[in-house]
């Protein structure tokens, strides 16, 4: 029997659509079964951020993220963590979270915004740093 890993597999969220609209309800449990830890850190992540509300939609959501993230990444083969992309996406974080805190229309939707700007970084970086 193979491992099925979430993370480090191209063409995951592809993959897990296909198995779903056949009905493979086998491949589905193998896949959460062999990573329980990767589920229960994403359920920790969400949480810590969402403050114990809508945990299970928001684990979903940040799997999708994470799978789409990786998808585009493999097919465009796009740069995705590398040491530039990570200092940037990093000084942006802290400066976009920090304004959006105070803001009392954005304080709420802090997760989303961390995406779109995480986003926003990663394909400024591709564009314009790497050279694609």
């Amino acid at each position: 029997m193979r491992k099925i890993s979430i993370l480090y597999r191209p063409h995951m969220l592809i993959e897990f659509i296909y198995h779903l609209m056949n009905f493979d309800i086998a491949w589905v449990l193998e896949l959460i079964i062999n990573n329980l830890h990767f589920l229960f850190i994403f359920i920790a992540i969400i949480y810590i951020f969402a403050s114990g509300q809508k945990l299970i939609a928001g684990t979903i959501a940040l799997i999708l993220m994470l799978w789409i993230l990786n998808d585009v990444g493999s097919i465009f083969q796009w740069a995705t963590f590398v040491g530039g992309f990570l200092s940037i996406h990093y000084m942006v974080k802290i400066a976009v979270l920090a304004f959006d805190e105070d803001d009392p229309k954005l304080s709420s939707k802090l997760i989303w915004v961390n995406e779109i700007s995480s986003y926003c970084v990663w394909i400024y970086y591709n564009f314009f740093m790497v050279g694609l």
